[in-house]
């Protein structure tokens, strides 16, 4: 048996003072929505998904493959370069009227040009291909961009020389001692830069 809602607790959700009413508090009126400005921002919307459905109209593919297949052609770039613009190549031709089976036409690709057909490699052709759409180059690979870090623990010759001089000092070596040690006289012996770091108040 089930009981009807008292008024109460019906005025406490949507009453004045009620629980929706307080949530609803600090949230734009549905008035907004129909101003100029929404109305300007949903056209905006549309003329971005319009250029995106351009980039995948059929004859700006078949243009866009025409250019990559003279740039494989005329191609001497590095194996890498040229393995991503193949499997664009690949992937484009591949590719229904209208840009539909991206799925499979990158499966394609990808067991056409790599060694090994990973799910990941169709999402990355995938990817390749449209910014080769929008701006007619691959996407800059952070391949070997990692920054080099020469670290003085690695060098051998440095480490041995802080273990003589931790040696001769005994139990009086404290950490202020070895940072003068090692800026003013292990850095200096092995030609090495060091520029103190500048505090500013």
């Amino acid at each position: 048996m089930t009981r009807k809602l008292p008024k109460s607790t019906y005025y406490n959700k949507y009453g004045p003072n009620g629980l929706f009413t307080k949530a609803a508090k600090n949230n734009m009126k549905i008035t907004f929505f129909t101003n100029e400005t929404a109305n300007n921002q949903i056209d905006e919307l549309q003329e971005i998904n319009s250029e995106k459905n351009e980039l995948w109209k059929p004859e700006n593919i078949n243009e866009k493959i025409d250019i990559l297949k003279n740039e494989l052609i005329n191609c001497s770039d590095i194996n890498i370069e040229y393995n991503k613009k193949h499997a664009i190549f690949e992937y484009l031709k591949h590719l229904d009227n209208n840009g539909k089976g991206k799925l499979k036409a990158s499966k394609e690709a990808v067991q056409l040009i790599f060694l090994e057909s990973i799910s990941h490699k169709s999402y990355l052709i995938r990817k390749w291909a449209k910014y080769w759409l929008k701006y007619n180059t691959l996407p800059l690979s952070l391949r070997r961009k990692h920054q080099k870090i020469f670290r003085l623990v690695d060098d051998e010759d440095i480490v041995n020389k802080c273990h003589i001089w931790i040696k001769m000092q005994g139990e009086s070596i404290t950490p202020v001692k070895f940072k003068e040690y090692i800026e003013n006289s292990l850095l200096i012996d092995c030609n090495i830069l060091y520029l103190p770091p500048k505090f500013e108040i």
